[in-house]
């Protein structure tokens, strides 16, 4: 019995950080189980001849929108699957409550299970989710999304609805389906993990 379900041979793999190197891949059950000078033809089902070609590690886009005008299931299989033929194997997309996307405003607790139930099994590549937070009430299930769902990335508009700390939209509905400005929001959070934070008004502060 084969020893890999596939292998990349004869080609020069790019290690970050490190550079160059000439070594054959084997894979097996979806993941790199040896980097190594040679695998030979036999002990893999499917080969790949990488000869005269670089081999690198898959690529990051962390700049994805799944389900922004489509039903989001549909959105995940055509997208992923167009992102494999660029090289990405992980995507990180957007998503907020409100208008497009599903369609639903309300807590995460209700609506990021049905986000990601409807991703799996229809994305071709991992994935993750960099939330917006849009209403004052979605702040406190931040730690809930980073300790039992797994986000480690938000987006946190300044610039209208009941959260902005720099200048008021009249518009803000429009975008968030919020519900009335609350008022006493929080000063701040301390997040028990290290998360990426994205301020919407970066651009809107320099204009």
């Amino acid at each position: 019995m084969p020893r890999y379900d596939s292998a990349v041979l004869n080609g020069t793999v790019v290690f970050p950080f490190v550079g160059a190197v000439r070594c054959d891949v084997g894979i097996r059950d979806g993941r790199i189980t040896a980097l190594t000078d040679s695998i030979a033809s036999a002990d893999a089902d499917a080969v790949i001849d990488a000869r005269d070609k670089l081999v690198l590690p898959g690529g990051v886009d962390s700049h994805f929108h799944i389900g922004i005008y489509r039903d989001l299931a549909t959105d995940a299989s055509s997208e992923t699957a167009s992102a494999l033929t660029g090289g990405v194997t992980t995507v990180l997309s957007y998503f907020r409550t409100g208008q497009n996307y599903l369609n639903k405003s309300g807590p995460y607790r209700t609506i990021f299970p049905e986000v990601v139930a409807a991703t799996t099994g229809h994305a071709y590549t991992d994935f993750g989710y960099h939330i917006g937070v849009m209403t004052t009430e979605q702040l406190d299930e931040v730690d809930w999304l980073v300790g039992a769902q797994g986000v480690a990335s938000f987006k946190y508009y300044m610039f209208y609805k009941g959260l902005n700390l720099t200048s008021d939209s009249t518009r803000g509905s429009a975008y968030t389906m919020a519900e009335r400005r609350v008022q006493g929001a929080p000063q701040g959070r301390y997040i028990k993990r290290p998360v990426a934070l994205h301020d919407g008004a970066a651009l809107r502060a320099g204009s």
